[in-house]
């Protein structure tokens, strides 16, 4: 796991590598960006970096300690997450002190996950902030010599999730000289973090990933066919993480879904359409009908595809389904319908009432396609 398990983010890199290459690496690094675009990768390489034998810029992944890293048990490695609170849990018991044998099997399986794939999002019951309790542990595992050649390195993924609490325990840790250590935070939400804790880091900005770089890793690290990927990373919003979470649901299902659903909007009338969004929006939340207004995007896009003479369609098992749409449905604006689904789907991140979105939208596109036609 080199450099090459960060997809795409060149920019981020060039400019840790730069530090690296110096030996001016701060002692303090905040890596934020979306979520799923590279950071907890990069941040774990980083750590890789700075305990591997031979590395400069760049891990050798051979030597002892790169097959401790990878699997995320090097001594000279602190991982801080959101954890549960144990039952009856003090302010001075270690972090996993008082969870159960259940809550304890779930940290170190989510754990594993994360060494497998450093893009896997640690998901862990009830496990809603980062406990002070962690926070003071990187304290005393700072104060530690490192147990082998290297440094020691404190990784604190999704630091938005400190409370008010944690947040000031990492401002006094970060106010006070920590030695050698290094700490590395990472986050989604850079301005949940309070402005003391940001200007005490080097910032370092993660870009959501393009496309063509989501479907590439798809196809080479997952084994997913070239149509598979292409529509996935279209829906992915920028995030990897979020592509492999799509690549667990039906999409063929859903594709199916869409397109009756388009074509009751088309030829039904309206009572009838209208059931069907009021069905649509009670069996989908909020996350499931931004895929399925995507994945409207992408059948939209293959119409238009077809309609200039070409045959690069994404959805290339209902290849027959665009060309009879394009067959009946002629001469309409599509930029005005892409424009109808951007604007729905900008309306849902702005908890706008679903089925208000989705009717309102409907009721565009059917007069923009049928006007005429």
């Amino acid at each position: 796991m080199s450099w090459d398990i960060v997809i795409g983010q060149n920019r981020a890199k060039r400019i840790i590598q730069k530090h690296l290459e110096q030996n001016r690496l701060p002692h303090s690094l905040l890596l934020y960006g979306g979520d799923g675009v590279g950071k907890d990768a990069a941040a774990i390489q980083i750590a890789k970096i700075l305990n591997c034998k031979t590395a400069v810029t760049d891990s050798c992944d051979s030597c002892p300690d790169c097959h401790k890293v990878n699997i995320l048990q090097h001594p000279n490695i602190h991982l801080v997450f959101p954890l549960p609170v144990g039952k009856s849990e003090l302010s001075d018991d270690l972090p996993l002190d008082k969870l159960t044998s259940e809550e304890l099997s779930q940290v170190y399986s989510e754990l594993a996950a994360k060494a497998k794939n450093p893009y896997y999002e640690i998901s862990i019951e009830r496990a809603n902030f980062i406990k002070i309790t962690s926070i003071r542990e990187i304290r005393k595992k700072s104060a530690l010599s490192v147990l082998s050649q290297g440094r020691k390195v404190i990784i604190i993924f999704d630091a938005e999730k400190m409370n008010e609490q944690s947040s000031n325990a990492l401002l006094k840790t970060l106010e006070e000289p920590l030695g050698e250590t290094v700490l590395i935070l990472t986050t989604s939400n850079k301005d949940a973090l309070l402005p003391t804790i940001i200007s005490r880091c080097q910032l370092i900005r993660f870009e959501d990933l393009k496309e063509d770089e989501i479907s590439a890793a798809l196809q080479s690290r997952e084994n997913l066919d070239e149509q598979q990927s292409k529509i996935i990373s279209r829906l992915s919003n920028g995030s990897y993480t979020h592509a492999l979470q799509l690549m667990q649901t039906d999409l063929n299902a859903k594709r199916n879904q869409l397109v009756d659903f388009l074509a009751i909007v088309l030829t039904q009338n309206p009572l009838k359409i209208s059931e069907e969004i009021e069905k649509m929006t009670k069996e989908n939340d909020r996350a499931e009908i931004e895929q399925l207004l995507l994945l409207l995007q992408v059948w939209f896009r293959d119409v238009h595809t077809l309609s200039i003479g070409s045959d690069q369609v994404l959805n290339v098992d209902q290849k027959t389904r665009l060309e009879k749409f394009n067959a009946i449905y002629k001469n309409f604006d599509i930029y005005a319908v892409f424009k109808e689904i951007e604007k729905a789907l900008l309306l849902l991140k702005k908890n706008v009432y679903i089925q208000l979105i989705i009717t309102v939208m409907v009721i565009k596109i059917r007069r923009i396609i049928l006007v005429k036609n």
